[in-house]
C-alpha cells in the first residue's frame, strides 16, 4: 500500500528523495493514519512541483470523480408520468385550465395526500413518518407531485395534461400516480357537468432513475476542480514571485 502511495509523489521528487523516504516509511508502524499522511504529503508535493497543466488536469479529474462518488450518496429517485385529457362537452363551457387547477388543489389537499400516504397498499414515506410530523411528510409529497398542462395540446375543446410523482421506489411511484388519477376522477364529480376525462397514457413504470443526475454532479465537480486549480496556480506564482524578490512567503 505504501509503495503505491509513494508513486503518487512527483517523479523528480522520487528520483531525489524516494529511496530515503521509502526506507523511512517502512520503518514506521503500519496504519491508516500513516497512509493518510503519506497521501496528503503526495498531494502537497504535486501541488508544489507539478506543472500547471498537470495541476489543472489532476484537480479537474479529482473533482469529476468526487462529483460522481458524491452522487451515490444521494438517494435514487424515480418518476412516473401519466398523460390525461379533459374535454368540454359543449363549446363555451368554463376554461379547462381552471377546472384542472381547481381539481388539482383538491387532490393535493392535506387530507387527500394523508389518505394516500396512509394507504396500506402504498405505505409511502415510512421512514419519514417515524421521524417527522405528518404535516411535513405531506408537504414533501406535495413537492413531489406535479400537474402540468400541455399548452400546445389544446384543441377542439380538449386539454391534455400530465400527472407525475417522484419517489424512491419505481413501482410505488407508478401506483401512486394511479391513486392520484383515481382521486382526480373522484374530485371531478363535484364539478358541474360538461366535462369528461380520459387517460391517454397510463402511469409509466420508470426504467431509469430521475435523480440524481450523475452527469451534472460530475460537471459541477470538474468545474470545482478547475476553480481550485486556478487558486493553487495563482498562490504558487505569488509565492514564487515573493521568493524571487528575496521576501519570505506569507
Amino acid at each position: 500500500m505504501r509503495r503505491a502511495l509513494i508513486r503518487l509523489y512527483p517523479a523528480a521528487w522520487r528520483a531525489r528523495y524516494g529511496a530515503e523516504f521509502e526506507a523511512l516509511l517502512f520503518d514506521l508502524p503500519a496504519g491508516w493514519r500513516g497512509n493518510l499522511d503519506v497521501f496528503k504529503g503526495a498531494v502537497a508535493m504535486r501541488l508544489k512541483y507539478e506543472s500547471w497543466r498537470g495541476i489543472v488536469l489532476g484537480l479537474m479529474l479529482a473533482g469529476v470523480l468526487s462529483g460522481l462518488l458524491g452522487s451515490y450518496l444521494i438517494p435514487t429517485q424515480w418518476r412516473s408520468t401519466a398523460v390525461l385529457q379533459i374535454t368540454a362537452r359543449r363549446m363555451g363551457d368554463p376554461g379547462l385550465n381552471e377546472v384542472i387547477q381547481q381539481i388539482q388543489s383538491q387532490v393535493t389537499s392535506r387530507q387527500s395526500l394523508r389518505n394516500l400516504i396512509r394507504d396500506p397498499r402504498l405505505d409511502l414515506y415510512p421512514v419519514e413518518r417515524r421521524s417527522q410530523p405528518l404535516e411535513d411528510v405531506e408537504d414533501e409529497m406535495r413537492a413531489n407531485v406535479r400537474f402540468q398542462i400541455v399548452p400546445a395540446a389544446t384543441r377542439n375543446g380538449a386539454q391534455i395534461f400530465t400527472i407525475t410523482f417522484t419517489y424512491s421506489d419505481p413501482k410505488k411511484a407508478q401506483d401512486t400516480v394511479n391513486g392520484l388519477i383515481t382521486r382526480f376522477i373522484a374530485e371531478s364529480i363535484g364539478i358541474p357537468a360538461g366535462f369528461y376525462l380520459e387517460t391517454l397514457d397510463p402511469p409509466s413504470l420508470p426504467r431509469q432513475p430521475y435523480a440524481p443526475k450523475r452527469s451534472a454532479f460530475m460537471i459541477a465537480g470538474g468545474v470545482g476542480g478547475l476553480v481550485v486549480a486556478a487558486f493553487v496556480i495563482l498562490s504558487r506564482r505569488r509565492r514564487t514571485g515573493a521568493a524571487g524578490q528575496g521576501l519570505e512567503p506569507a
